[in-house]
């Protein structure tokens, strides 16, 4: 890793996931390198290139189809990892059960 820091090497290819439930919508996401796949809901996935197209207008996944299995094929492996502890709190934190006390106004 000494020698990426230093910039002879050129860093190992990884996969960044994420998920998101907020405001009614389930979305999920794979990211490696500048392409960024995304799930949302029961919707075909979508692949953006997001150094050429940051607004995330225009998907290329047609133009990729190997990588968007195999990204999908990792988002499902990572998803099986959850906990039911930690798929119940992202529920109820979706749902607003778990809102965060406000502290009482100052008076």
């Amino acid at each position: 890793m000494l020698d990426v820091w230093r910039g002879r090497a050129k860093a190992p290819q990884r996969t960044l996931f994420w998920e998101w439930r907020a405001e009614g919508y389930h979305q999920l996401a794979a990211m490696r390198g500048d392409l960024k796949l995304v799930v949302t809901g029961d919707t075909p996935p979508e692949l953006y290139d997001v150094v050429s197209d940051p607004a995330e207008m225009r998907s290329v996944r047609d133009e990729h189809p190997k990588l968007v299995d195999q990204l999908r094929t990792e988002l499902k492996a990572w998803l099986a990892t959850e906990t039911e502890a930690s798929r119940d709190r992202a529920e109820k934190a979706a749902a607003g059960s778990e809102a965060r006390p406000r502290n009482p106004p100052r008076r």
